[in-house]
């Protein structure tokens, strides 16, 4: 309850300065119980603002309250107390009310300064004032953050075909382009020379002649919008997983190239291809030297791979070494005493090279990196297999009988594509790490996979880089393939 004391004893001092702008101080004594529930301190008649006003609680030991001139109100936090104390002046000639809400003790030492000309009060704390509670006051609503922008004309990015749902990669490879779908729903195709026409792997036929028509029905055909159909006839370009490790063709590490017809192992699984003391090419798909022009005996290499081989018979006999054969017309090589047979035909070099992989020779005797450095050269047949990483054992014996997966072999020098350090080989996936650029200054050593920066590609201007750090191995352009790391053409 609030009462309304009156004051038992005013007393006014006026102590006046002079009129150069001194204060007039108004002091107002009230002789005041200890506790307080409401005091009406009646300000002696002015016309003008108060310049200074002091409130004395009887029994306290310091002032209350001192206004410096506004008409404001003024709060007062009594220490120890549960509420403030609000000073209250009506107008500037009006009475001045002072309240203490809900306190049953006396005031202490307490002071507000209230800045001039109805500026905000400063808080001026004595004698271990303690600030009043923050009281939470609404706000005004603040304007959302999230109010809709003006609409502003985007891009047309319409397509005739939902190419959302094409696969990328297939689409960024692809040497033609997909220009939509008729009205029939087949996807549209546009090749090079400008000609649309419904794409292979939907158009209904069986480009490939091999009984299958279409995507998903054809393993050559990645989509609906994929214009290749066709695949090949060995089992390392039929776009099927023959040895059922999860990876077909290209990607089969067994696989060494377009006509390879196996991805169980290294060899060619080709009837009557290098099964017997004469070699020829060993990567062309076919047996016999009549169209490649290579020619190498096995009698002729003195490491003599044939004492590891146990089938078929007929290379089982190419023993021993006959150092005598070197520079005739079954074994061209350069000797001090050949006048003919020096080196392999042109023809060989023409036919065979282009599609040996590198690290090997012509003949499928291959370079193989040891894990404490320098290679092991290994002869590829149908005892040796590739780890499925695409490393190779050079000396793997599965049957524990001495002989050896991959026979030891001498390279042909006349028709080898060598072994870079900078690219993918035969037993070789990966490419060095010092091939790769150096890092930023800032970016540390490129000392672990993943590396700062890609290495130059491994392959010749023009050609697409394929697998580890390339395109998928199956997604080389038509009548190309991916051979360590390229993707050349099929055939020579």
């Amino acid at each position: 309850m609030k009462r309304v004391l009156s004051l038992l004893m005013v007393t006014l001092l006026w102590a006046c300065g002079d009129d150069g702008g001194g204060t007039t101080d108004i002091k107002i004594t009230s002789d005041l119980p200890t506790q307080i529930d409401g005091q009406v301190v009646t300000e002696a008649g002015t016309d003008g603002g108060v310049d200074g006003q002091v409130v004395t609680e009887a029994g306290t030991d310091g002032p209350v309250v001192t206004e410096a001139g506004t008409d404001g109100p003024v709060v007062v936090t009594e220490a120890g107390t549960d509420g403030p104390v609000v000073v209250t002046e009506a107008g500037t000639d009006g009475p001045v009310v002072v309240t203490e809400a809900g306190s049953d003790g006396p005031v202490t030492d307490a002071a507000v300064t209230d800045g001039p000309k109805d500026g905000p009060i400063v808080d001026a704390p004595l004698d271990g004032l303690v600030d009043a509670p923050a009281v939470d006051a609404p706000l005004p609503d603040a304007p959302a953050v999230d109010a809709p922008l003006p609409d502003a004309p985007l891009p047309d990015t319409t397509v005739d075909a939902p190419l959302a749902d094409f696969p990328p990669v297939a689409d960024t490879l692809s040497p033609d382009t997909v220009s939509g779908q008729n009205e029939a729903g087949q996807y549209l195709c546009t090749n090079a020379s400008g000609v649309t026409a419904p794409c292979q792997c939907n158009d209904g036929v069986d480009n490939d002649k091999d009984k299958k028509i279409d995507w998903p029905n054809d393993p050559c055909c990645v989509s609906a919008w994929d214009n290749v159909e066709a695949g090949g006839i060995t089992e390392c370009s039929d776009c099927i997983d023959n040895d059922g490790d999860g990876k077909a063709d290209a990607a089969d590490p067994d696989c060494t190239g377009y006509l390879d017809n196996s991805e169980a192992n290294l060899g060619t699984s080709i009837s009557g291809d290098n099964k017997n003391c004469h070699q020829d090419c060993f990567f062309d798909g076919d047996s016999g030297s009549g169209n490649d022009g290579c020619e190498w005996d096995l009698h002729c290499d003195p490491l003599e791979p044939s004492q590891h081989i146990i089938s078929p018979p007929a290379q089982t006999n190419c023993l021993p070494y006959d150092s005598t054969m070197l520079g005739t017309a079954s074994c061209p090589w350069e000797t001090t005493t050949c006048t003919t047979y020096c080196h392999e035909s042109q023809q060989c070099l023409n036919v065979c090279l282009p599609i040996t992989p590198n690290g090997c020779d012509c003949f499928g005797c291959c370079a193989i990196p040891l894990a404490g450095g320098g290679t092991k050269t290994v002869l590829l047949r149908d005892t040796c297999q590739a780890n499925a990483d695409g490393t190779i054992d050079p000396d793997q014996d599965d049957n524990n009988d001495g002989k050896l997966d991959c026979p030891p072999c001498t390279q042909q020098p006349d028709c080898i594509n060598t072994c870079g350090p900078c690219e993918i080989c035969i037993g070789k996936p990966t490419i060095d790490p010092s091939c790769y650029p150096p890092p930023p200054s800032d970016a540390g050593p490129a000392d672990a996979w993943p590396y700062d920066a890609a290495p130059p590609s491994p392959c010749d201007p023009g050609v697409i880089y394929c697998g580890p750090g390339g395109i998928d191995p199956n997604m080389c352009p038509p009548n190309t393939y991916c051979v360590t790391g390229c993707c050349i053409p099929n055939t020579p």
